[in-house]
């Protein structure tokens, strides 16, 4: 069993404002809108530059699912590097069942293995999972892979091909009992 210390790195911590996308274009890759019948992984075909800033040439007429997305980064969430340009990783946070105002499970699109080494990935999951939310899944898109962290059990996953139409579902299927690891979260001891 691994044993997490409990401890927040101060950027994590801190909520970060008025952050803006700018050159930052991975959900207009990496996430399906049923509306433009884009699919995850699929790049959008109204990506095309011709409004530099944006690189959308719909941008002011954009589909309301892309008007209200906002990444983990663009919600003010991890450090300045967690960009996902940065990073070469996509966070999407999803509101707790029970409450709307706070997280409840976050998704990690690893898109960049050259920017996203596996200890950074795996950073990411501590800070996130130091958040109390303890539904983290984790997807590899190139390798059709992912790990999910589920109420301190991991599971190894794999990445389903959607159904016909089902545009926005990253689905995948994980053998829930048969963990390949557990954790703790354990407080830090003290210096």
């Amino acid at each position: 069993m691994t044993r997490i210390e409990q401890h927040i790195d101060p950027e994590w911590a801190r909520f970060h404002l008025d952050r803006e996308c700018g050159t930052c274009h991975a959900c207009c890759v990496y996430l399906g809108i049923t509306e433009l019948r884009k699919y995850t992984g699929q790049t959008c075909k109204h990506l095309d530059g011709r409004i530099p800033d944006k690189k959308c040439s719909i941008y002011p007429n954009r589909p309301v699912a892309c008007m209200e997305y906002k990444c983990a980064w663009m919600q003010g969430i991890g450090p300045d590097d967690l960009k996902p340009e940065i990073s070469g990783m996509l966070l999407t946070p999803y509101p707790h069942d029970d409450d709307r105002t706070r997280m409840g499970s976050v998704t990690i699109m690893v898109f960049d293995r050259r920017k996203a080494a596996t200890s950074k990935v795996m950073d990411v999951v501590k800070q996130i999972l130091l958040m109390a939310i303890d539904d983290v899944r984790v997807v590899w898109r190139d390798k059709g892979i992912g790990l999910y962290f589920f109420k301190g059990k991991v599971y190894e996953c794999k990445i389903l091909k959607p159904e016909k139409g089902d545009y926005e579902s990253l689905t995948f299927s994980a053998e829930l009992d048969s963990p390949i690891g557990r954790y703790q979260m354990v407080d830090r001891p003290d210096p």
